[in-house]
């Protein structure tokens, strides 16, 4: 018995496909039937040899715009990420930030086929994806990441040979923009269509060329070229490991859409029944009731902020809030710097409070009667002078 190798294994896997679909080609009378039984087989060898991170299913693929991309053969997708909208039993929507491949399925390839595989993976790669942030997470410690949507055209066999197919591609290459572009065609147990890259001055091939991780990506000194691998049997080995390549650099992406997208058409009125405040124990107890927006609060006491030059810089207001207070500051000094002066004991968070410029502390426990005292306090320890605006009696 010859010692198993991982290329071995990957051709056995290419000859049991090749023997699956040429018992459906000859037992399924129904060319639609047939699709789909020749797309199951494809799905059933990636679900069996895929990191367990990432599925591969059938449907359509949304974005965050509600755009969406034509049905799809085989998207494979982030299956620990990605929330599933299913519209059929054997049918869902999948959400464009997680789906990292699509891959449409032809029984033979030719140039009619090779047009209809381009449509639908324009339809996929057309799609808007958020950029790469820091809410993602990459999945090695390399820096390399892609959030782009790896294309392929996969046949289990063709009408004419891998160099027309090229021809075919070249062609229909002038018609998309180049990021809509399949990344690869295959055509099992023949070969494989790519792109490789060469650098100026170089006669070799350097590498494949990657997909590119948006729209913005930095122009790489690089010749990109339409290139053939005659493969033979190994064909399925060269597109596996090219798609686990690709895989391997995908990140995880947190892909809950925004809010705005999930309650489209959801009435927009709401109606404040009662405020509450978290005390400095941490409990919540309700607030007082000329301080609930619907009631309009008076001004809070404030204190105007000035440098040494006499120039207004900042304004200080005290907000009371059950036991004890929230400071709100406009002014470009960051307010944590200003409570390390002012307090005897600093303490708390500082956050931006949202839609306004305004810096606000958290939940301090001071009295008003320490805040009219931070003028003087402040005219001792800094350069600033702090002087009441005005002090409603609270």
């Amino acid at each position: 018995m010859d010692k198993p190798t991982i290329s071995k294994l990957f051709s056995d896997a290419a000859k049991r496909l090749r023997t699956e679909f040429e018992f459906i080609r000859s037992s399924q009378p129904h060319s639609a039937e047939k699709g789909i039984e020749v797309e199951n087989i494809l799905k059933s060898f990636l679900n069996s040899h895929l990191p367990h991170r990432f599925c591969a299913g059938s449907g359509i693929i949304i974005d965050n715009d509600n755009t969406i991309s034509k049905q799809t053969d085989v998207i494979i997708y982030d299956v620990f990420s990605s929330p599933i909208y299913r519209y059929a039993e054997n049918a869902q929507i999948i959400p464009a930030d997680t789906v990292a491949s699509v891959i449409e399925v032809k029984t033979c390839l030719n140039k009619s086929e090779i047009k209809d595989g381009y449509e639908k993976i324009a339809s996929c790669k057309q799609l808007k994806k958020r950029p790469f942030s820091q809410l993602d997470q990459k999945s090695t410690g390399s820096e390399l990441a892609t959030v782009g949507t790896f294309g392929v055209i996969f046949g289990f066999d063709s009408d004419t040979s891998l160099e027309t197919l090229a021809d075919n591609i070249g062609e229909l290459n002038k018609d998309y923009e180049s990021r809509l572009w399949p990344d690869m065609v295959v055509v099992l147990d023949k070969g494989i269509l790519s792109y490789g890259i060469s650098y100026p001055g170089e006669e070799n091939l350097a590498g494949e060329l990657a997909t590119p991780c948006g729209d913005d990506f930095q122009i790489p000194p690089f010749y990109v070229h339409l290139i053939v691998h005659k493969d033979g049997e190994f064909s399925l080995n060269r597109f596996f490991c090219n798609l686990l390549s690709h895989l391997t650099f995908y990140p995880r992406r947190p892909s809950t859409p925004p809010f705005d997208t999930i309650l489209e058409g959801a009435p927009k009125q709401v109606r404040i029944i009662k405020a509450y405040q978290h005390n400095t124990k941490r409990q919540l107890k309700p607030a007082p009731s000329e301080m609930h927006i619907e009631n309009k609060p008076k001004p809070p006491v404030s204190m105007g902020v000035k440098d040494e030059n006499d120039r207004q810089i900042g304004l200080l207001q005290f907000i009371p809030w059950q036991d004890g207070a929230v400071i709100r500051w406009y002014g470009r000094i960051p307010l944590q710097d200003l409570l390390g002066f002012l307090l005897s004991k600093p303490e708390g968070i500082v956050i931006k409070q949202p839609h306004s410029d305004a810096q606000l502390s958290s939940v301090l426990n001071i009295t008003e009667e320490d805040f009219r005292r931070w003028p003087e306090i402040l005219a001792k320890n800094t350069d600033l002078t702090g002087s009441l605006e005005y002090a409603n009696s609270t």
